[in-house]
């Protein structure tokens, strides 16, 4: 039996389904955490009445309410642990039952500061969907291929354990400004800061879980255009280059000629992380470069 020197966080806000169907994956884990930090971030205290849930009487839960944003949530749940490592997952995901067991195992025994896990996508169904996993999940493994064992570029909230105690030493949060309404890109930002303190991680496959992806197009495009703007707010920082923006995609024209020109490329290059047959698999091509479209304007719209 593994000492279980670690928590698991859960931020959520106002959505009570999502949370109770990612408490009941919790309670089948193999391996559970010593404790559960559920930070509510809905000032109708929706998540009150879900951990009163019988179903979840076997797991160690506490309950904070938080009314900073999504980044100070988490700030407050490395607080609040009591334990060497803690997890974080988003309030709708799914976890398949080794996924604590075996992030647990990688870290504890490689001594990694962070390791992060396998996302897979929940509702394949949905092309808006498809069109985010795709997207995110080509790139996280081109970064990781890049730098193997870096957090740069590659960091990823949802699916994550991390050794708090190093976290602590150096000094390292969230950031509370890497968010705009509904959307944050704290987690970008906090792997750039584990790759400045040289810390280093690991990518463990077996620690499985399921995410539900942005499914509404209106929220498709807002989010894109947000982290568009949030990318700008790091260049800033960070003194980043335009390397994660085309810049010539601003211009309808020129985006159109792009997506037209390299539509076979991106085919191949997203193609294999698309759920749905041809016709799907081409629709969600574009709707990937509607999401860039949108991203760029973010990123050149006046602050």
């Amino acid at each position: 039996m593994l000492d279980r020197d670690i928590s698991l966080a859960i931020v959520t806000k106002n959505r009570p389904i999502e949370l109770s169907r990612c408490l009941s994956s919790v309670t089948k884990q193999v391996v559970k955490p010593l404790e559960v930090i559920v930070i509510d971030n809905d000032e109708n205290f929706s998540a009150k009445d879900v951990i009163k849930d019988s179903a979840f009487s076997d797991l160690n839960i506490s309950y904070f309410f938080c009314k900073k944003n999504v980044p100070g949530c988490r700030n407050l749940a490395i607080g609040k642990a009591k334990t060497k490592y803690l997890a974080f997952i988003d309030d709708d995901c799914v976890l398949t039952k080794q996924w604590l067991r075996e992030g647990y195992r990688i870290i504890s025994t490689k001594k990694d500061v962070f390791v992060l896990g396998n996302s897979l996508l929940l509702n394949t169904n949905n092309i808006f969907a498809n069109a985010q996993f795709s997207r995110d999940t080509y790139w996280r493994i081109e970064g990781f291929k890049k730098s193997p064992r870096s957090s740069k570029e590659v960091f990823d909230t949802k699916n994550v354990i991390l050794d708090i105690s190093e976290l602590k030493k150096k000094k390292i949060k969230f950031d509370e400004n890497c968010q705009i309404g509904f959307y944050d890109i704290a987690d970008f930002d906090m792997g750039l800061q584990l790759a400045k303190f040289n810390c280093l991680g690991s990518y463990c496959q077996e620690m499985k879980l399921y995410h539900e992806e942005t499914g509404r197009f209106f929220r498709f495009i807002n989010r894109a255009f947000a982290r568009g703007k949030l990318i700008h707010f790091l260049k800033g920082k960070w003194q980043l280059n335009n390397d994660f923006v085309n810049l010539k995609d601003k211009i309808f024209i020129l985006w159109l000629i792009r997506l037209i020109k390299h539509f076979s490329k991106d085919f191949d290059q997203y193609s294999p992380y698309i759920n749905g047959g041809l016709f799907t698999k081409m629709l969600t091509i574009v709707l990937i470069r509607v999401f860039e479209r949108f991203y760029v304007l973010g990123y050149v719209a006046k602050n």
